[in-house]
C-alpha cells in the first residue's frame, strides 16, 4: 500500500510539471567526466566539457560544444618494493584532446525527467606534455615541454537524461562516444582514436 501511494504521489509530482515552450531560448552546459574507455596502457584520464545550445523548438536543440580529454601514458611498471605481487605503474606523457564542435540534440519530452539523443562532429587538436631529463656537470633538470600535433576530425554521439530541478535549472547525465582520425604519427593512438565516457553536468536555460 505504501509503494501504490509513493508511486501516485511521484506520477503526480511528474504531471505537475507542466511542459514549456524553449524555442528561441538558449542552454548553456556544464560537465565532466571520468573517461571510461581509452588508448591501452593510460591512467588518469579526466574529461571536461562545455556547449551552448539554441532551441529550434521544443524539442530540438542545436549547439556549439568546447571539449577536453587528457590523460597519462603508461611506459611501464616496477615492482613496489617488500612485496612479491605489488607493481605500480610508471607514468609517462600526457596527451592532451581540444575539441570544438557543432551538435544538434533530440529531446522526447520538455518535462521534470527529458531523456534526449545526440549527435555532432567537430574538430580535434592534440597536445602532448613531455617530461625530458636534461644532464648538467653537477646536476641534472627535468624540462617541460609540450606541443601541439596536427587537427583532426571527429564524430560523437550518444544518449542522456535530462532532470529539470526548477524552470530554468537543470541536472543532466549522458553517455557520449567520440571517433577521431588521428593523423598523428607517434602520438599515442595512430589511426582510428575511440573514447566514451559517461558524464554529468548542470545546464542553465536562458
Amino acid at each position: 500500500m505504501r509503494k501504490l501511494i509513493f508511486l501516485i504521489c511521484f506520477l503526480g509530482l511528474l504531471s505537475s510539471v507542466p511542459a514549456q515552450e524553449f524555442k528561441g531560448k538558449f542552454m548553456l552546459t556544464a560537465k565532466t567526466a571520468y573517461s571510461i574507455e581509452l588508448v591501452e596502457h593510460s591512467t588518469r584520464r579526466t574529461y571536461y566539457g562545455s556547449e551552448i545550445g539554441y532551441f529550434l523548438n521544443r524539442q530540438l536543440l542545436l549547439g556549439l560544444n568546447f571539449d577536453l580529454l587528457q590523460y597519462r601514458e603508461i611506459v611501464g611498471t616496477r615492482a613496489m618494493e617488500n612485496s612479491q605481487s605489488g607493481y605500480w605503474d610508471i607514468e609517462g606523457n600526457t596527451f592532451r584532446w581540444y575539441g570544438v564542435g557543432l551538435f544538434t540534440k533530440l529531446l522526447f519530452d520538455v518535462r521534470r525527467f527529458t531523456p534526449f539523443v545526440k549527435m555532432g562532429f567537430g574538430f580535434y587538436i592534440p597536445q602532448t606534455v613531455r617530461y625530458t631529463d636534461i644532464p648538467t656537470t653537477q646536476l641534472s633538470y627535468w624540462f617541460k615541454a609540450a606541443a601541439y600535433g596536427k587537427t583532426c576530425f571527429g564524430m560523437n554521439f550518444g544518449a542522456g537524461l535530462q532532470y529539470r530541478l526548477w524552470k530554468q535549472i537543470c541536472l543532466q547525465t549522458e553517455g557520449l562516444v567520440t571517433t577521431l582520425n588521428d593523423r598523428n604519427v607517434g602520438g599515442g593512438a595512430n589511426g582510428n582514436f575511440t573514447y566514451a565516457n559517461l558524464n554529468a553536468g548542470l545546464s542553465i536555460i536562458f
